[in-house]
């Protein structure tokens, strides 16, 4: 947390003038948010006063001292629930930057959210790419296959043409064979089916 005063301070030129600095407006930010920020003891002070007694509201009740009670309750139950959605926003963008939280500590919260927005835009540009190419292999591949389809039923449908009179595809070639062109397609096909 940058200091006010001495942000100022540095900021002040040797004319009396103050040249608006980072490190200045950064100062004035925090200054202001620490400013706005109201302890609940402060809020839970103001609320108890003018309460009856423990004793006396117990003996008579009354039903400003009742609401005053449900109010102190409400600051503190709304502290507690803000200072989780602290925790847990500090936790999810020391996660998003995969440091412990030393970025933010080291940037300010508003710095480090918008650092995240950029990480996180990133890897969503990362995903759709990686999507676009494991689309694109998809598409090959089944273009791929009904290629070698086709060429299978090509050679299906001529059937072996070799020397050595074999009749059907793969039957009974062996190392005398003068193996024909469609048979070696098949083969380069259906490797588990060859000779």
């Amino acid at each position: 947390m940058t200091d006010l005063y001495e942000a100022l301070r540095a900021a002040v030129t040797p004319d009396g003038r103050v040249r608006l600095t980072r490190e200045l407006l950064t100062a004035m930010h925090e200054e202001g948010e620490r400013r706005s920020r109201v302890d609940d003891d402060e809020i839970v002070r103001a609320l108890s006063f003018g309460m009856c007694s423990p004793k006396r509201h117990a003996e008579v009740g009354c039903d400003t001292c009742d609401a005053k009670n449900a109010a102190i309750a409400s600051v503190r139950s709304l502290r507690e629930r803000a200072e989780t959605a602290e925790r847990e926003r500090d936790n999810l963008l020391a996660i998003i930057h995969r440091d412990g939280g030393h970025h933010t500590g080291e940037h300010g919260v508003s710095q480090s959210v918008a650092d995240a927005h950029a990480t996180w835009a990133a890897v969503v540009r990362e995903r759709d790419a990686a999507t676009e190419r494991a689309e694109k292999a998809e598409r090959e591949r089944d273009e791929a296959r009904a290629r070698i389809e086709a060429a299978g039923n090509v050679v299906s449908d001529n059937g072996c043409d070799c020397a050595c009179d074999h009749s059907t595809l793969h039957e009974d070639h062996d190392e005398d064979c003068e193996v024909c062109v469609v048979c070696r397609v098949a083969d380069a096909l259906w490797p588990e089916a060859g000779r």
